[in-house]
């Protein structure tokens, strides 16, 4: 039976999966967690004021763009790592991440830095996911900020162990200068969605979300993109991505011609299983389908638009 969650942002997402028993597990560096009838007690976190100290990382700050886990639902009162990647071409770089936790307001803030890629390489890839090691957190919702703006939430709760998580990816949400809170106005027009083969044939998946007409006021929010796998044997192995891509308005008082602006949002997609068959799913709508490492680039054009 499908689980009917997919036309809420990234945190309803994550509850509805956690409602029904998902934990973290072996993928991006976060270990399988169950549920302990005797946690441990958490180490103490900061207090609310300590500064971040990123003086550990000795490269040229930015800011990642994506992280990927098995499940968006974390086991409290015990330690993890958050991977943070980059949607860029690597060759040899790497990446480097400080992690400051604020119990008192459930804040985790990720310093992140990008090391000079000096390698002479034939062809480039995805840089690998890079672990920021997070301390334990008491359950509740955690919002994440990524080198000063917000991400996006991270729900932490116990694991009912009833259903096996599904992987998911969420690329954050883009900072406003002036200030917006990307939570306060969320809402998606899509009319094109693509499924792109980024670099290496086969891995790598990104789903585009297309405007071809869209505001110059407009930010990209979080995009969640929840792989949903396959339990039934009367379909072929594989898999259903949910996805959910959303925008905001900026704050700033931007003066917008009146004309059309086309805009691609890029989502990353959780890693896929050759030789599956996976179907996306935009808003509780079916939109596309394809068989993962046989070609699977492809546009569909949208005949509405999709909207939280």
């Amino acid at each position: 039976m499908r689980l009917m969650c997919q036309t809420v942002p990234l945190l309803l997402l994550a509850g509805c999966y956690a409602s029904h028993g998902l934990a973290p597990s072996a993928d991006s560096g976060v270990p399988p967690i169950r549920r302990d009838a005797s946690p441990a007690s958490p180490p103490p976190l900061r207090d609310a004021g300590t500064p971040l100290d990123a003086s550990v990382l000795d490269c040229p700050l930015a800011r990642a763009d994506f992280t990927c886990l098995s499940s968006f639902l974390v086991a409290p009162r015990r330690a993890f790592d958050l991977p943070i990647s980059f949607d860029g071409c690597f060759c040899c770089g790497e990446a480097q991440c400080a992690v400051d936790v604020d119990a008192a307001s459930q804040r985790i803030d990720l310093t992140t830095a990008r090391c000079p890629d000096d390698c002479d390489c034939d062809m480039c890839t995805r840089g690998p996911a890079t672990g920021c090691h997070v301390p334990a957190l008491e359950p509740g919702t955690w919002t994440v900020f990524v080198n000063g703006g917000e991400a996006f939430e991270l729900p932490v709760d116990f694991d009912s162990g009833l259903v096996a998580p599904p992987p998911a990816c969420v690329s954050y949400a883009a900072v406003d200068a002036c200030g917006e809170d990307p939570s306060t106005a969320l809402r998606s027009n899509v009319d094109r969605l693509c499924v792109r083969d980024v670099y290496a044939p086969g891995d790598d998946l990104t789903v585009e979300l297309q405007q071809s007409c869209g505001g110059c006021s407009d930010l990209d929010g979080v995009c969640a993109v929840v792989l949903e796998p396959r339990l039934t044997a009367m379909m072929p192995p594989g898999g259903d991505l949910h996805v959910v891509g959303t925008q905001f308005s900026t704050r700033c008082d931007v003066d917008c011609p009146t004309v059309c602006i086309e805009h691609t949002r890029r989502c990353a997609v959780p890693p896929l299983t050759p030789g599956g068959f996976y179907r996306v799913w935009l808003n509780d709508s079916e939109v596309y389908s394809f068989t993962a490492g046989d070609s699977p680039a492809g546009c569909v054009d949208l005949a509405y638009d999709l909207e939280l």
